[in-house]
C-alpha cells in the first residue's frame, strides 16, 4: 500500500469516528422534528401524502438512534447510514415539490428544498464520486418526473431554477470544507512525525550544542527568526480559530431558525435567512480562498504563468465577479484604461490581488457611495489604482497594512470583519509578479491603492 493510499485509509476512519461522535445529539432533534412534520401534514393540514415523502428519513433516523445507542464501534457502519440519510432529504424535499407543485406556496416549498440541499451540504462527509451521486441522480430524477409526468408552468419553472445556484454553492462549499478537513488532518499527520523526528535532532542538537560557541549576533539572528515563525503562526491559528469559526457559526443560527420557522405562515423570513446563509457562504468562501493561497504561497506551491495581460479586461473580470457584494451595499464600481494598455504578469494570481482590493474598499465604503479603478502608462509600467471615499486608515496605520506580523483587523462600515490577511496576499503575490503594492489614504476621507506591475 502507497503512502497516500495509507493515509487515505486513516483520512476515512478519521471522517467515520468525526461523523459518528455526538450523532444522537442531532439525530434526537431531528427525529421529532420529522415526527412534528408528519403530524403537521396529516392532523394539522391534511395532506396525508405529503407525509409520506417523511416515512424513510423518520424510520432510518430512528434505527440510527439505537443503533447508535447500542454500538459504539462500527464507525463505518454507522457514517453511511448517516450519509443515507442527509442524502434521503434533498430526495424528500423534491418529492414534496412534485406534489406541490400547483399550490399557491410552491414557492416556499423550492425554498424548503433549497435550504435542505445546503444544510445536507454542510454536514455531509464522503469521497467526491458518492457526493456527485447524491447531488445529482435525484436533481435528474425529479427533473425527468417533472418534464416528463407533468407540465410545469413558465413561473414554476422560474421558482426551481433557485435551486440550480444552491447546488452548485452547496457542493463547491462542501468540496472546499472537505478538502480544508483533508488538508488538516494531513498536516497534523506530517507534524506528529515533523515531532518525531525534532525529538531525534533535538538530543543530536544537545550533544552538538556543546562543542558550538554561537556568536551574540547569531543567537539575535536566530530570536528574531523564530519570532517572526511563532507571530505568523499565532496569526494563522487566530484566522482559523476565531474568523473561520464566525460564518460557520452565522451558517448554524440562521439553519436553526430556517428549521424552527414555519414557511406556510411566514416565507418572507425563509428567503431573508437564505440571503443571510449566502452571504455567510461567500464570506467563508473568500477566507478559506485566501487561507488556502497563502498557506500555499509559503510552501511554495503557486507557480506563476507570466502572460501578456489587457489592463481593461483584467479589471472587468475582477468587479464583474465581485458585482454581488458591491450590489449588497449599493455601491457603483468605475473603471477607466488606457486604450490596449497591456502589461506582464500571471493571470490569476493579478485577479486575485484586484479582487481582494476591490473588496477591501466595498467593506470600508459608506452605503450608496462609489469606487473608482484607473489602469494608465507610467513609463515601462503599467499603475492599476482602486479608490474609495470611504473610513481611510489612520496614519499609525499605515505601517501595518502588508504585514502579518503587525496585527491590524478593522471591521467594514457594515460591521464586516477583517483579518488583514488579504492584503498579506496582495504584497505576496505582486511581488510574485515582479511589481510593488502601495497605499495612500486619509482618515474620514477615503484609501487608494496602487499596483505597479511590468508593462507588456
Amino acid at each position: 500500500m502507497s503512502a497516500e493510499a495509507a493515509l487515505l485509509k486513516k483520512y476515512k476512519e478519521y471522517v467515520d469516528r468525526s461523523t459518528t461522535k455526538y450523532l444522537n445529539a442531532k439525530l434526537i432533534p431531528g427525529f421529532f422534528i420529522l415526527l412534528y412534520f408528519i403530524y403537521s401534514d396529516i392532523w394539522l393540514i391534511g395532506e396525508s401524502t405529503a407525509a409520506y415523502t417523511r416515512i424513510f428519513p423518520v424510520l432510518l433516523a430512528g434505527f440510527l438512534i439505537v443503533f447508535n445507542s447500542l454500538k459504539k464501534d462500527y464507525y463505518s457502519l454507522r457514517a453511511g447510514l448517516y450519509n443515507l440519510l442527509l442524502a434521503s432529504l434533498p430526495v424528500m424535499m423534491y418529492a414534496k415539490c412534485l406534489i406541490h407543485l400547483e399550490a399557491p406556496d410552491f414557492a416556499g416549498h423550492v425554498t424548503g428544498l433549497v435550504v435542505v440541499i445546503f444544510l445536507v451540504s454542510i454536514d455531509i462527509r464522503t469521497r467526491l464520486y458518492t457526493t456527485i451521486l447524491i447531488y445529482l441522480l435525484p436533481a435528474v430524477i425529479f427533473l425527468f418526473i417533472l418534464l416528463f409526468f407533468f407540465e410545469p408552468t413558465i413561473e414554476q419553472l422560474t421558482d426551481l431554477s433557485n435551486v440550480i445556484p444552491i447546488l452548485v454553492l452547496g457542493f463547491i462549499a462542501n468540496r472546499t470544507q472537505n478538502k480544508f478537513r483533508y488538508d488538516l488532518f494531513r498536516t497534523n499527520i506530517q507534524l506528529e512525525k515533523q515531532k518525531t523526528r525534532a525529538e531525534g535532532l533535538l538530543e543530536e542538537m544537545q550533544a552538538t550544542n556543546r562543542k558550538l560557541n554561537y556568536t551574540n549576533s547569531e543567537l539575535e539572528e536566530s530570536e528574531d527568526q523564530l519570532r517572526k515563525v511563532l507571530v505568523t503562526k499565532e496569526k494563522f491559528f487566530s484566522i482559523i480559530a476565531h474568523d473561520l469559526k464566525s460564518p460557520f457559526n452565522a451558517l448554524q443560527g440562521f439553519a436553526d431558525m430556517l428549521i424552527m420557522e414555519d414557511p406556510a405562515k411566514e416565507p418572507g423570513k425563509f428567503r431573508e435567512y437564505a440571503e443571510s446563509i449566502r452571504q455567510a457562504s461567500y464570506k467563508l468562501y473568500s477566507l478559506t480562498e485566501n487561507l488556502l493561497n497563502w498557506s500555499r504561497s509559503q510552501i511554495g506551491e503557486i507557480e506563476t504563468q507570466t502572460e501578456t495581460l489587457d489592463a481593461a479586461e483584467i479589471i472587468k473580470d475582477a468587479v464583474d465577479t465581485m458585482a454581488i457584494q458591491a450590489r449588497s451595499k449599493n455601491i457603483s464600481i468605475q473603471y477607466h484604461s488606457e486604450e490596449k494598455l497591456g502589461f506582464t504578469a500571471d493571470r490569476e494570481t493579478i485577479l486575485l490581488v484586484l479582487r481582494n482590493l476591490i473588496s477591501n474598499s466595498i467593506k470600508y465604503s459608506d452605503r450608496g457611495s462609489r469606487i473608482n479603478i484607473d489602469a494608465r502608462q507610467m513609463e515601462d509600467k503599467v499603475l492599476i489604482s482602486v479608490s474609495d471615499n470611504g473610513t481611510g486608515i489612520p496614519e499609525e496605520n499605515m505601517d501595518k497594512l502588508f504585514s502579518l506580523e503587525k496585527s491590524l483587523s478593522i471591521r467594514g462600515t457594515s460591521g464586516e470583519s477583517g483579518t488583514g490577511l488579504g492584503l498579506v496576499l496582495c504584497k505576496t503575490f505582486v511581488e510574485m509578479n515582479g511589481g510593488r503594492i502601495w497605499a495612500e489614504s486619509s482618515e474620514g476621507e477615503g484609501s487608494t491603492f496602487y499596483t505597479e506591475l511590468p508593462g507588456a
